[in-house]
């Protein structure tokens, strides 16, 4: 491929220089217009390649700025993290407006965008997923701390905290202590949506929900994870399992 790429970089270099010598002919321009056709094809999927990979990177630092801010809180209250939501059968990916203020000022600011996968659907429409339980979003935010309790933002990654009212005592999966985990280094807190729905990756309903990070043909890439001791790992879908239907099958 990349012989390939040199001598047709080399073709065309040719061809312009002699054309710059005795002006284009029709057969020259076809030829030229044909060789730039190939380095795009070329060079085209490629470059993909890196924007998914920058993306990638972006990703797993917002969800290693969110650990920052989950420790930092936790360490602050007796390594208690804070709650998602209230009502414990809302999905993963909702954490209420004060929950995301308790991360943000721990962190001591911050913005929306930390929430929101780079690679994700969501993220076309950062402002409605939000605001996700308003119905007016042209109104400010409400300020008083019971109501923000109450409201939620649907964001681009799932949350393995517990809820303000506690989901399954009986399953170890949500998080409410970090002295409660027996391996914080094994242990998933924030993952990367990779979201199987209906048995497609790509998004379902008038949500548009997807996946975060899908390859050209629509299937899942893999995700980044953030573990309870505050490092974050890229895993590849042919590593993940389907652990649990919460608004969809999520795989980490």
């Amino acid at each position: 491929m990349l012989i390939l790429r040199e001598k047709a970089y080399e073709q065309f270099v040719e061809l312009v220089y002699l054309c710059r010598e005795k002006g284009f002919t029709l057969v020259e321009l076809l030829v030229v217009i044909s060789i730039i056709a190939l380095l795009l094809s070329i060079l085209m999927p490629a470059l993909g390649k890196v924007r998914e990979q920058t993306r990638r990177v972006v990703c797993a630092s917002n969800l290693r700025q969110q650990g920052i801010g989950l420790l930092i809180y936790a360490n602050s209250n007796n390594n208690v993290l804070p709650p998602s939501v209230y009502n414990n059968g809302r999905w993963v990916w909702d954490l209420s407006y004060y929950t995301t203020d308790l991360i943000l000022a721990a962190m001591g600011g911050g913005g929306k965008e930390m929430f929101f996968c780079p690679s994700s659907k969501k993220r076309r429409d950062m402002d409605a997923y939000w605001r996700f339980s308003e119905s007016d979003l042209n109104r400010p935010e409400p300020t008083a701390v019971s109501v923000r309790k109450n409201h939620w933002r649907a964001l681009a990654y799932g949350y393995l905290l517990d809820s303000y009212d506690g989901r399954d005592p009986n399953n170890k999966m949500w998080i409410s202590k970090l002295s409660d985990v027996e391996r914080p280094t094994g242990t998933a807190l924030v993952l990367d949506g990779t979201i199987e729905y209906g048995g497609a990756f790509d998004g379902y309903g008038d949500i548009g929900l997807s996946s975060n990070h899908l390859t050209s043909n629509g299937a899942p890439a893999g995700g980044n994870i953030l573990f309870v001791d505050g490092h974050v790992d890229w895993r590849p879908f042919s590593k993940m399992e389907p652990r649990f239907t919460w608004g969809g099958i999520w795989w980490w």
